[in-house]
This record gives C-alpha cells, sequence and structure tokens, in this order.
C-alpha cells in the first residue's frame, strides 16, 4: 500500500506524467491527498472527501465524475436537512403551544423523543467554502519595460545557467514558464526581482516605482514568525492596527478572502500551517498592489478549491505576470503565453503552442527515454548471457582437457 500526501508538489512536469503512468499501471493500493485535478483524474479510482470531521466514500469515479456526484449530494443532504428543520420547528411548536403533539402526555413524550431522533440524526449542514484570490493591480500604470534584462550571464559555480539572455516584461505580459527542475526558473524569478546579480549583463526596474507581488514556495517559509497575519499586513501599509478600525476590518477581509479562518488571524505566523502561511503570503501580494506578480509554484501549498480561485485571480489581474508551475490545471485556463526554460541553450523563449502540444511533446520525451532505457537494459542483458554463455564454455573446455589428462 502507498500513502501519498501531495506527491506532485515539488516535480516537474516530466516526473508528474512519469508518476501518473507508474501510479495508474500498479497494482497496488495507493491511498493519495492532491490538489492537482488533472493528476486525480488520471489515477484515482475512488474518491473520499473529508468534510466538517466526516469521511464519505464516493466510489468508482474519478474528480470530474465525484464533482458531478458531490454536487447532487450536497442538493439531496440540504434538501433532507431542510425537512428535518422543518419538522423539528413544527415539533417544537406544538410542544410550546399544546396543541397537536403536544396536547396529551403520552403525545409530549412522543413528539420529545422525535425531537431528540431528529437532533441525533438530521445531516449536518455541509460547508460553504468560499475562497477568492483577486488581487488588485497598482492605480497608477508604469510605462514599458517595467524590467529589462540585458545580455545577462549568470550560473552558480561552474555551472551556467543562462548565456547572453534579454527579456521585457510590461503590464501586459503574460508568462507560464516551464522546464525541468534545476533548469533555471526560480533563479530566473529572482533575477528579475533583483535578489540575485547576474555575472554578466544587467537588470533594470522601472525607477525604483515598481512594486513586485513576489510568491515562492520557500519564501512562505521566511514570512516574520513572530507577529501575526494582521500585524504583518499593517506592517506592509505602514500602519498600527487599530481594532474596530475601517482598515481592520478590511485587512481581515482580506485574508478571509485569502481563505485563512477568523481563527487564525492573531495567531504567530511560525504557528501556521503551510497552507495558511501561503494564504498570508497572497493576502501581502494583494496588499502592496502590485505592477507585477513573480509567482514560483504558486499551487503547492493550496487545495483546490484555493487553485482555482487562483487561477481566477491570475486572470483578472491588470499587470503583469510571470508564474512557474506544473499544474495542468492552472497552465490551461490561465491567459498566459507558455515559455521554456532550456538547459542546454541556457535561455529561455516562447514554445508558440498551447499546453496539451507541449505536454504531448514530453510524453513523446519520456517514451523515447523509456524506450532507449529498455534497449540498453536489453543489450545490457545480451552482454551478461553472452559473458555467461562464454564462461560457461571456458569451464567445460577445462572439464574436458583435465578428463582427457586423467586417461
Amino acid at each position: 500500500m502507498l500513502l501519498l500526501d501531495e506527491p506532485t508538489n515539488h516535480l516537474d512536469l516530466d516526473a508528474v506524467i512519469w508518476l501518473q503512468l507508474h501510479l495508474a499501471e500498479s497494482k497496488l493500493t495507493c491511498l493519495i491527498v492532491s490538489h492537482d485535478q488533472h493528476f486525480l483524474n488520471c489515477v484515482a479510482t475512488d474518491i473520499l472527501l473529508l468534510d466538517s470531521r466526516e469521511l464519505h466514500a464516493f466510489d468508482d469515479t474519478d474528480y470530474d465524475g465525484f464533482k458531478k456526484k458531490h454536487a447532487s449530494f450536497v442538493a439531496q443532504r440540504r434538501k433532507k436537512a431542510e425537512a428535518a428543520q422543518k419538522e423539528a420547528s413544527r415539533l417544537q411548536r406544538e410542544l410550546s403551544k399544546g396543541g397537536g403533539a403536544g396536547a396529551t402526555k403520552s403525545g409530549r413524550r412522543v413528539a420529545k423523543e422525535r425531537l431528540e431522533e431528529i437532533k441525533a440524526t438530521a445531516p449536518a449542514s455541509t460547508r460553504e467554502y468560499a475562497v477568492k484570490f483577486a488581487i488588485e493591480a497598482a492605480a497608477r500604470k508604469l510605462n514599458p519595460p517595467l524590467i529589462t534584462m540585458e545580455a545577462v550571464t549568470f550560473g552558480y559555480g561552474p555551472r551556467l545557467l543562462f548565456r547572453g539572455l534579454g527579456f521585457d516584461l510590461s503590464m501586459d505580459s503574460r508568462v507560464a514558464l516551464v522546464g525541468p527542475n534545476g533548469c533555471g526558473k526560480s533563479t530566473f524569478l529572482q533575477l528579475l526581482e533583483g535578489s540575485l546579480t547576474p555575472d554578466e549583463g544587467v537588470v533594470e526596474q522601472a525607477n525604483g516605482r515598481l512594486r513586485i507581488g513576489r510568491y515562492s514556495q520557500h519564501w512562505v517559509n521566511q514570512l516574520p514568525g513572530g507577529v501575526s497575519p494582521v500585524e504583518h499586513l499593517f506592517s506592509l501599509l505602514g500602519e498600527r492596527p487599530e481594532r474596530g478600525s475601517p482598515l481592520y476590518q478590511q485587512v481581515r477581509q482580506e485574508l478571509g478572502e485569502k481563505g485563512l479562518p477568523s481563527s487564525a488571524h492573531d495567531l504567530k505566523i511560525k504557528d501556521l500551517s503551510g497552507g495558511q502561511k501561503a494564504r498570508v503570503a497572497f493576502a501581502a501580494i494583494s496588499t502592496v498592489r502590485p505592477h507585477v506578480l513573480l509567482l514560483d509554484e504558486p499551487t503547492n501549498h493550496l487545495d483546490i478549491e484555493s487553485v482555482d480561485a487562483l487561477v481566477d485571480g491570475i486572470n483578472g489581474f491588470e499587470g503583469g505576470v510571470v508564474v512557474i508551475s506544473h499544474d495542468r490545471r492552472l497552465l490551461q485556463t490561465t491567459n498566459c503565453a507558455l515559455w521554456y526554460c532550456d538547459r542546454a541553450k541556457q535561455s529561455i523563449y516562447p514554445l508558440g503552442c498551447e499546453f496539451d502540444a507541449y505536454e504531448a511533446r514530453v510524453l513523446k520525451e519520456i517514451a523515447a527515454r523509456h524506450a532507449a532505457d529498455e534497449e540498453r537494459a536489453q543489450a545490457r542483458a545480451m552482454l551478461r548471457k553472452k559473458r555467461r554463455d562464454e564462461a560457461r564454455r571456458r569451464a567445460d573446455a577445462a572439464a574436458k582437457k583435465k578428463a582427457a589428462r586423467a586417461t
């Protein structure tokens, strides 16, 4: 049995596809927690939903089928809950007024027993989970380019990632950057942001007025742990938190819209889960009203509903976007052009195709590598057999020679 908790989080697309194929062909029982809808569609045969401390099973379905079944389940559950509430209200009125079921002593006893039964067996109300990742861009537009790279070369020691790289980013830019792990995607964002300095060439930002909304799967853990989410957002605004003020309510609303429960608003950030820290980070991005979003694997700590909300947020953002992701749904549904980070060419460039075409290319490359691996494995097996046969022939010859000498 395999227990997998968000297995796609730190994988590139090649590895995600390999894992999908491996699990789909495996005969092992797998229990998987994942926010990747396409991955679940490829590998899941049944879905378990954990909601309000209750576990609900949806058999013989992938994730798309689950969504349809769940919608029907919610409708039926709501209908039963409303009917139970209606009956409970009627019985309560009759007991209070002494009419109907409450007119006799035995009737009151039966009515009370029925009320207790309704309380014990009536379905709980289904959780209404609404999350928004709307990010408001800076009100004042900046003339392009916002960030310019000219002849940028960068590497770590002898390992060169980019050579002579050029790139312009404006408020109209929409880039989804893909490529294998280790090719330099995150480094590229750090060069754009200015947290890394190129070995050669220049990276220029718009006159110091540029506001960047930066998200990184690793940067989440660098949030100030000793303050609360509310205090952190107020520090970004340059204000002191005052309970009850309109700004205080606005900050809490921002955190709530990103899916952070109100009970966590005043906790220390260091005590929050990874997913909760991610929501604080996105609330912080929205608070500064950036001109540009630089997002590195933004779906890694989010649930499925939040990934959908993030897609809407990216599509609705009226500034520049560069996003690194392996999440198929995000890559397919955001209004971003696919760019490729090429390790061999030490550059990035537009692919000029939709995600499906790129995925088909990756599948073809995986199949070619698999075929080459099989061919090498067969060649090694043949070589081992040849060596065994040769050793056996030598042993037989030696045995015959020894027998001949004995006679």
